[in-house]
C-alpha cells in the first residue's frame, strides 16, 4: 500500500516544488597556492559610514589582507585600486570573486587579460566557494559594530585591528599573515615581536592541508550531506531565492540540466525561455511518472488529490527542452515555435476546463442564492411570507439589567 501511495503522490511536481529537500554537497578543498600573492580572493565591503565601500584582497597561502576605500564599485573606480595594489606586491596568478558587479563586467575582464591575471568567478549565488575574503568581511562587520557601541573613531579601529590581524599568527597556517607574506623581515607593530623561521612552507602546509580536512570533517557529518548524481539531459527544479510564505520552495516549472562543471550546474527550460548556472545544492532531481503516458512525460498538473488540480495536460521532456533540443533550437528557430504551440495548446486546454469549473461553480452559487431568497417564513403576523428573511436585530447585553442577590 505504501508503494501504491508513493507512486501515486510523488511524480507530483506541485507537492515536489513545496516540499524542502536540504541538500549541500561534500566539502571540496583547494590546494594552497605554491608561494605568497600567486592566488588572490577579492571581494567588496560596505556601505560604511562615510558613504564609502572597502575594496578587500586576501592572498590565499599567507592569509594576508589588503584594503582599499572607493567611492563606488564600478569598473573603473575599481581597477585604479588594483593597480596601487599591484604596484605594492606584485601582479598574482590568479584572482577569484564572485559573479557581481564589478566583476562580472567586460572591462574588468579585459583588464584582467591585459595584465595576465587568470580570473576565476565563483558560481552564482554561493558564497562559500569564496570564503576566504567572506569570513574577513565578517570580522570588518564586527569592528565596525564595536566601535559604533563604544562610540570610537570607526577609521582609526579599522586600522588598528588591520595592523593585528596582519601581525597575529593563523589559525590554520600557525603563522602570522605578514611572516608568510614578507619572509625576509619582520612586520613590525606595537605587539610582541614572535620568533620567525625561513623555513616554514612545509610546517605552513601540513597545518592547512590539517585543518582543511577537520573542516571538511565537520561539515559533512550532517545527514542531507552526498554528493550530487545529477546529469546532462536531467528533468529538475531550482530553488527560489526569494520566496515569501505562499511561494513554494522550488519554481514548479522544470529545467533541463544542460552542462555540470563540477558543482556548478547550468539549465535551461523553453517556455518560458530561461538558462540559468547555479550551484548543485539549488537543484532537485523531479521524479517523473513511469506509466502516465507512453513516452514518459510528466504531468505539470500534479497526479495527487492533495493539490486539487487537473490530472491531465501531459507534457513531455522533450517538449521542455534537454542538451540536444537546445542545439537545435539555437540553429532553428522553427522547433522552439512548435514546442511553445504544443505547449501553449496544452495549457489552453488546462484553462478552458478552468474556465468551465468557474462557470460551473458560479451557476450553483446563484443557485443556492435563488433558493435563498425564495424561501417561506412566518412574520410577526403570523402570515407566511415568501423570500428572504429579515434580519433580526437585538439589543446589546449590557443593556439588559441584572438582578442583584440577596448578600
Amino acid at each position: 500500500m505504501d508503494d501504491t501511495v508513493s507512486a501515486v503522490v510523488g511524480p507530483c511536481i506541485a507537492c515536489q516544488a513545496t516540499v524542502n529537500t536540504p541538500s549541500q554537497k561534500p566539502v571540496k578543498s583547494t590546494q594552497l597556492p605554491n608561494g605568497p600573492w600567486e592566488s588572490l580572493a577579492v571581494d567588496y565591503y560596505g556601505l560604511l559610514p562615510s558613504g564609502d565601500y572597502v575594496l578587500v584582497i586576501i592572498d590565499k597561502y599567507s592569509r594576508f589582507p589588503e584594503i582599499e576605500f572607493t567611492t563606488s564599485t564600478s569598473a573603473k573606480a575599481t581597477i585604479p585600486k588594483l593597480d596601487r595594489i599591484f604596484s605594492s606586491y606584485g601582479i598574482p596568478i590568479q584572482l577569484k570573486s564572485d559573479n557581481r558587479p564589478p566583476f562580472n563586467s567586460k572591462t574588468f575582464s579585459d583588464y584582467c587579460e591585459f595584465m595576465g591575471i587568470q580570473h576565476n568567478s565563483i558560481t552564482p549565488l554561493h558564497p562559500q566557494a569564496n570564503r576566504l575574503v567572506e569570513n574577513f568581511n565578517r570580522m570588518i562587520n564586527k569592528v565596525m559594530r564595536t566601535s559604533s557601541i563604544e562610540r570610537k573613531c570607526w577609521k582609526q579601529e579599522f586600522f588598528k585591528f588591520l595592523r593585528n590581524y596582519r601581525a597575529t599568527p593563523h589559525t590554520t597556517t600557525g603563522k602570522s599573515p605578514a611572516e608568510l607574506l614578507f619572509q625576509t623581515r619582520p612586520y613590525r607593530v606595537r605587539l610582541p615581536e614572535l620568533s620567525t623561521s625561513h623555513d616554514t612552507d612545509n610546517e605552513v602546509r601540513e597545518r592547512d592541508a590539517e585543518k582543511k580536512l577537520q573542516a571538511k570533517q565537520y561539515a559533512d557529518r550532517k545527514s542531507y550531506v552526498k554528493l550530487s548524481n545529477l546529469k546532462v539531459g536531467d528533468l529538475v527544479l531550482m530553488r527560489n531565492e526569494r520566496k515569501g510564505k505562499l511561494q513554494p520552495v522550488y519554481d514548479p516549472k522544470p529545467y533541463t540540466v544542460t552542462a555540470r562543471k563540477g558543482t556548478m550546474i547550468t539549465a535551461s527550460r523553453v517556455i518560458p525561455r530561461h538558462v540559468i548556472t547555479r550551484n548543485s545544492s539549488f537543484f532537485k532531481l523531479l521524479k517523473v511518472p513511469g506509466n502516465e503516458c507512453g513516452r514518459g512525460g510528466i504531468k505539470m498538473n500534479g497526479t495527487c488529490d492533495e493539490c486539487n488540480v487537473f490530472e491531465s495536460n501531459i507534457i513531455h521532456p522533450e517538449q521542455l527542452g534537454g542538451e540536444e533540443e537546445i542545439h537545435e533550437n539555437e540553429q532553428d528557430d522553427n522547433l522552439i515555435g512548435e514546442a511553445e504551440e504544443a505547449v501553449d495548446n496544452l495549457v489552453g486546454d488546462h484553462e478552458a476546463e478552468e474556465a468551465e469549473q468557474r462557470q460551473d461553480d458560479m451557476v450553483r452559487r446563484h443557485d443556492v442564492d435563488v433558493d435563498i431568497q425564495q424561501e417561506e417564513y412566518e412574520d410577526g403576523n403570523g402570515q407566511v411570507q415568501r423570500g428572504r428573511r429579515p434580519r433580526q436585530r437585538r439589543a446589546p447585553r449590557w443593556h439588559e439589567e441584572y438582578e442583584m442577590g440577596d448578600y
